[in-house]
């Protein structure tokens, strides 16, 4: 039987929430003391360094499964902001992606042509050779 190593719940769970209350207040501020439509550009790169930095937090007194903790750090700030949005909308925002692209989308089409032109030549590369 397999064991699995032990969890710490309660360091992610306010790992976690420290997170998001980071990334919220950065965007408050930024919306108070900047442009008010900076924040959406902002936004993205000071969630991403708040999880890093609390998954880093919680990290340092772990023993074992370090990754593990980390990416439990970054599902709960996603889970809470979920929530958040959820209950901002009152219902989940109806967004059609594709639509975004309406007037792109050859350039659309060609983008995901060349990340396959491109993925193919990189597994070509890395394949054994015969």
């Amino acid at each position: 039987m397999a064991t699995f190593p032990r969890v710490h719940w309660g360091r992610i769970l306010i790992g976690g929430f420290l997170a998001e209350g980071t990334v919220l207040t950065f965007v408050l501020a930024n919306f108070l003391f900047f442009a008010p439509y900076s924040s959406r550009y902002a936004a993205p790169s000071a969630s991403m360094l708040a999880c890093f930095l609390f998954a880093f937090w919680v990290g340092q007194r772990v023993d074992v499964n370090f990754a593990l903790h980390g990416a439990l750090v970054g599902v709960v700030a996603v889970v809470i902001q979920i929530g958040l949005t959820l209950g901002h909308h009152r219902e989940w925002p109806p967004v059609d992606y594709i639509h975004l692209y309406s007037g792109n989308k050859e350039t659309l089409v060609s983008s995901l042509e060349c990340i396959q032109c491109t993925s193919a030549e990189i597994l070509a590369a890395i394949a054994p050779s015969e």
